[in-house]
């Protein structure tokens, strides 16, 4: 599970953070960094507590900012990084968790500064029908083109309510949605142009298993450990 917008901005801005706000949050993503999506091009049917709960894509980064211990054994040092894997927001001051060195601690908020590595490795999250909002492109399998309205892909000419929640088609593999985001109005001013066009965000795409031969997976093996490998039954 990934941090989502919200709990990132309690990292950051924690007054931000309040349930008295539309969103439970005071600005729109783009205010914190978490986003390059303007608020001024946020789609209509992005509904502002969809959008805040939505995880990020990428790593959230803890860098320390002052020497503090995470037991009394365990000492972290000023300008060291860690990934985040959890937030509390529930905790004032231990609502933090930080990886290190393969283990996770529950540290002092105010012991780091975060930021977003958006040069890092794309977090892979499973994506369901249930993530779709209404205006986002689709691509499937085949390469055609259309917008998730209402539960269905709907495009110019074309019509598709075979969509399973993990969003292949009911019946044709060709059919699967491979790719997810938003189209870019802002370059492509009619809906034909637009559809067709580059996508102004990418947020999910289809990672597929890749098949390999038993001496490939030999060779993989043996380059990992350095000696030839046995399967052991």
């Amino acid at each position: 599970m990934g941090i989502t917008y919200k709990e990132y901005v309690w990292l950051i801005k924690p007054d931000d953070v309040n349930p008295e706000f539309s969103s439970g949050v005071l600005e729109c993503p783009y205010y914190y960094g978490i986003s390059d999506e303007n608020v001024y091009d946020c789609p209509s049917s992005k509904f502002c507590d969809d959008c805040m709960n939505q995880e990020i894509n990428y790593p959230v980064i803890a860098e320390v900012i002052r020497d503090t211990y995470l037991n009394p054994f365990e000492k972290i040092t000023v300008g060291a990084k860690y990934k985040v894997t959890d937030v509390d927001m529930g905790a004032p001051a231990f609502g933090v968790e930080i990886c290190v060195a393969g283990y996770k601690h529950w540290a002092n908020n105010n012991n780091f500064r975060y930021h977003i590595d958006k040069g890092g490795k794309k977090l892979n999250k499973e994506f369901t029908k249930s993530d779709m909002k209404d205006g986002m492109l689709c691509e499937t399998a085949d390469g055609s083109r259309m917008f998730w309205i209402e539960g269905n892909l709907r495009g110019i000419s074309e019509y598709n309510p075979c969509i399973k929640d993990d969003l292949t088609h009911l019946r044709y593999p060709m059919g699967d949605i491979v790719k997810v985001g938003y189209p870019d109005f802002g370059r492509y001013q009619t809906i034909e142009k637009a559809i067709n066009g580059d996508f102004k965000e990418v947020i999910w795409e289809r990672k597929e298993n890749k098949e390999i031969s038993s001496d490939e997976a030999f060779r993989v093996l043996k380059e990992h450990y350095g000696c030839d490998v046995k399967i052991k039954e």
